[in-house]
Order: C-alpha cells, then sequence, then structure tokens
C-alpha cells in the first residue's frame, strides 16, 4: 500500500496546500524512506531556499531533521511538533492505514514565537555571511506553540475527512 493508493497525487496536493495556506508552513507529504510525494511549491520564508540550494546545509538541517520526526512520528504513532536544529517549526503526522505506516504529512520553516534560528549553524553550512543570514531570518514567520499543535491537529481531522476513512482504519 502507498500514499497514493489512499488519495490521488492530487488530492494530497490540494492538501497541502490547504495547510500551507492556513498556517502558513511549507508543507510536503513524504512516503515511509522520507521521499517528497508532492509539496506545496511556495516557500513560507527566504531563507528556506537557501538552505536546501546547499547540500551541506540540505544535509544537516533538512535531512537530519525529516528523518527524527518520520521515525518519532512512526514509532510513537503521534503527531511531532518541534524544532529543527536550525531553530525553525516542524510538525510531522504520522499516516497509518491499520498497522501499515504509509508516511508523514506536515510542514516547516516557523519560529515559535520564543524561538532564534541558530544563525551560525546556518552561516556555517550554506557559506553565506552573517548580514546575509540576518537578512533572511527576518523572512521567517512566527507561529504560537498553540497554533502549531493546531495544525497538527487540523491535519489529522483533514487526514481523516479527506480520506473518508474510520479512526479504527486509518489513523495518524
Amino acid at each position: 500500500m502507498t500514499l497514493t493508493d489512499v488519495m490521488t497525487l492530487e488530492e494530497w496536493e490540494a492538501l497541502v496546500g490547504d495547510i500551507q495556506a492556513k498556517y502558513g508552513l511549507d508543507c510536503s507529504v513524504s512516503d515511509p524512506d522520507g521521499g517528497h510525494v508532492t509539496h506545496a511549491g511556495k516557500w513560507c520564508n527566504k531563507l528556506c531556499p537557501e538552505i536546501k540550494k546547499c547540500p551541506e546545509a540540505l544535509g544537516s538541517i533538512c535531512a537530519i531533521a525529516a528523518q527524527s520526526f518520520t521515525a518519532q512520528a512512526r514509532q510513537t504513532r503521534q503527531p511531532v511538533v518541534s524544532e529543527c536544529d536550525a531553530g525553525m517549526v516542524k510538525v510531522s503526522v504520522p499516516i497509518y492505514l491499520e498497522d501499515e505506516f504509509l508516511g508523514t504529512i506536515g510542514g516547516c520553516g516557523l519560529l515559535f514565537e520564543d524561538g532564534e534560528v541558530e544563525d551560525f549553524l546556518v552561516q556555517k553550512t550554506t557559506g553565506l555571511s552573517e548580514e546575509i543570514v540576518e537578512e533572511l531570518i527576518a523572512s521567517v514567520p512566527i507561529i504560537s506553540e498553540s497554533k502549531a499543535e493546531e495544525c497538527a491537529q487540523y491535519i489529522e481531522a483533514r487526514l481523516r475527512e479527506a480520506t473518508r476513512a474510520e479512526d479504527e482504519n486509518i489513523s495518524c
């Protein structure tokens, strides 16, 4: 069973677009190995595309966070709402069909109200100057912890609604 057996690619795209529009996160759906099935396609800040351009930054920030959050969501079968190593918010909701883990849906790229982007890590891994990194950090939108938790709950509800499944068949 794969994610596209549950919903079409177009349905997944519509769902991530809806989540991004409602919460501002850079959203995606990933398979069990972390490969993107679909992505909302627009950035929520100017910093993330610069991080993802650089293989070292992508590997040491984004890939590590994706692996860690996916593993935690898979193991606990619960949404994970926390920060990546760069200090930005990441939400990851596991998708299960009965006992089969199909992947995750969620997003990242915002900053908790009391959070702080790890500018030194970003500078070191991207090679960008302190001035440029500070300018890019200024573009990162803020989200409250309660709003991030609400986002995870919204994703769970929308996932159930979108798949028209009963709680015992599909879970997050």
